[in-house]
């Protein structure tokens, strides 16, 4: 996708559906521990976890990235399969309010490297995050290691999380 484009393809619709739902249902779960929500995300995955919930909706986030960088749709499905890895091999560590931005642009950062033909730089990642580059640096880095550097999406793999991506527009449809 061209920098600038302003449409905004399905699949930001998509995650963004699923990334609310998670939230919705991930944000409970940490307040019922007794501590505060902003408390709980810190214990599993301090870095990603802000100090307070970012304002701007997920899907708007999704979209800005998507318009402001060098990143195709597919890099958003690889991105889905490395949040899926990550959250995989840490089960403690919930998707909600305090991370969701920082795992997200972490994540597309990180497929868009590994899979795209050409990609915007750290610190032009970090600019459209409204975050330092030593932060985008910081949490490249933690995914990576969270991830265990494993970055291959095989070619079928690829094409079951696309499924499970087409099955979600079914439900959406169905919820509207």
């Amino acid at each position: 996708m061209a920098r600038g484009d302003l449409s905004s393809p399905l699949i930001v619709s998509v995650l963004a559906a699923l990334f609310k739902r998670t939230i919705r249902n991930n944000d409970p779960i940490a307040a019922s521990s007794g501590q505060p929500v902003s408390e709980a995300a810190k214990m599993g995955a301090t870095i990603f976890s802000g100090e307070d919930k970012v304002e701007i909706p997920i899907e708007f986030y999704l979209h800005k990235i998507l318009v402001n960088t060098y990143c195709s749709p597919s890099s958003y499905v690889v991105a889905f399969i490395y949040l899926d890895r990550f959250f995989n091999r840490h089960p403690s560590v919930l998707l909600n309010s305090f991370n969701v931005h920082r795992l997200v642009v972490t994540a597309i950062l990180t497929a868009v490297k590994f899979s795209d033909e050409y990609n915007d730089t750290n610190a032009y990642y970090a600019k459209v995050a409204e975050i330092s580059v030593s932060e985008m640096n910081e949490l490249e880095v933690c995914f990576l290691f969270g991830v265990q550097f494993d970055l291959h999406v095989r070619v079928d793999e690829y094409d079951a999380y696309c499924s499970f991506l087409e099955s979600q527009i079914e439900s959406m449809i169905l919820d509207t």
